[in-house]
């Protein structure tokens, strides 16, 4: 499977290409994405890897519906604005640099990372929650939904 992805990504990938790796929390996303960005790797292409757990809201905005709450989680868990302009943006208009981080969770506090350089053709394997939701399913060139049996 993915070495047909990895075919399917390169054969759309003109210039920029930006795959969306979707998904429930556990069904692999990191995972998925870290083994399509070896194929296409392995297939010359350049590829940069980033994910929207980089791209949360502080803690207090993240959480002001309360800590459990399902509409708080979806509509207040990312950075949004921060992601279209500072990443998914500039990578799809063909800026030479992006950045790929902008809030670190776990300490709850903003990331000054320098931008990182982007040729002029290259792939984005970008994975994490709710990129098919309305404000992000057009960024896609291609975008996969995992979906995992809870069997164990």
């Amino acid at each position: 499977m993915l070495a047909w992805l990895g075919r399917l990504v390169l054969d759309r990938a003109v210039g920029r290409c930006l795959v969306g790796i979707d998904g429930a929390s556990g069904t692999g996303r990191s995972t998925f994405a870290d083994e399509l960005a070896t194929v296409l790797a392995d297939s010359g292409q350049h590829v940069v890897r980033a994910s929207i757990d980089s791209f949360h809201r502080p803690r207090a905005e993240r959480y002001r519906l309360g800590d459990a709450s399902a509409e708080g989680y979806y509509r207040d868990s990312h950075d949004l604005v921060s992601l279209w302009d500072r990443l998914l943006g500039p990578f799809g208009s063909g800026a030479t640099s992006a950045e790929v981080e902008v809030f670190d969770e776990p300490t709850d506090r903003p990331i000054h990372a320098a931008p990182i350089q982007v040729p002029p053709t290259a792939t984005r394997v970008f994975y994490g929650l709710f990129l098919h939701r309305p404000e992000l399913v057009d960024a896609w060139s291609l975008s996969v939904f995992l979906v995992a049996d809870q069997r164990r």
